[in-house]
């Protein structure tokens, strides 16, 4: 009563043919056969799927971690240069592109603590420059309000100009 699946094949005997073979299996064995198959499957991929993920998942992350640790550094050290610190450094000596991007910054913060640099002695050289100047004008206006013995002709208008100028 139950269907049957048969299988045929052609069976030689050196070079001549002797019949074939049939062999014939009820359907519902061989639906329980391949239930069982597609199980067995099921369960190796799962168990592969979580091998995958409990071993290759760490080496991701630490990967990541290390291929990120370069671009962190130089995250760090922007932030130190943007805050005014022109000595920061990146220590990155990788051989590729990150390893060459961290040279060049490294270049690029030497550029800018000496442009610093030359930036305080100008300013400082310019103030020295205008202290003497700025001096000599307080000293006259000072000489003028308070000691000229002419100090008195000194119209008020003018008066509040050369206190202003000596302030």
């Amino acid at each position: 009563p139950a269907k049957v699946v048969e299988a045929s094949h052609p069976v030689q005997v050196g070079d001549l043919p002797a019949g074939s073979a049939v062999i014939g299996f009820s359907e519902k064995y061989v639906q329980t056969i391949l239930e069982q198959a597609l199980a067995r499957t099921l369960g190796h991929v799962s168990w592969a799927s979580g091998a995958v993920i409990v071993l290759v998942l760490p080496a991701a992350i630490l990967i990541a971690v290390f291929l990120t640790r370069p671009i962190r550094a130089l995250e760090k050290g922007s932030e130190a240069i943007g805050k005014g610190d022109f000595k920061a450094r990146v220590d990155v000596k990788s051989g590729d592109e990150l390893g060459d991007l961290a040279g060049r910054f490294n270049e690029m913060a030497q550029q800018l603590a000496i442009l610093d640099e030359m930036k305080d002695e100008f300013i400082s050289s310019v103030s020295h420059d205008l202290r003497s100047p700025m001096s000599a004008v307080k000293m006259y206006t000072q000489y003028m309000l308070f000691e000229d013995p002419d100090r008195d002709k000194i119209l008020p208008q003018h008066r509040t100009f050369l206190l202003t100028i000596m302030e």
